[in-house]
């Protein structure tokens, strides 16, 4: 199970969340950019966040066994 945001409970459930963590500050200064380029009718192709994975024990890695 995986989550997104990175809210403070996420680390505090039982099992602690595995989540998605956005930074709020490249969100806005995101969104600022492009609201800026609308009103002044700046054309832009897109835009890039760059979230991170947070892994925490509601997931597990895959191990597989080899047959002998």
């Amino acid at each position: 199970v995986v989550g997104f945001d990175d809210i403070k409970l996420a680390a505090a459930l039982t099992p602690p969340l595995t989540t998605i963590r956005q930074e709020s500050s490249d969100l806005g200064r995101c969104a600022y950019v492009v609201l800026n380029s609308l009103v002044h009718h700046i054309p832009i192709s897109r835009t890039q966040l760059r979230p991170k994975l947070i892994e925490r024990e509601s997931t597990a890695r895959l191990y597989t066994l080899s047959k002998k």
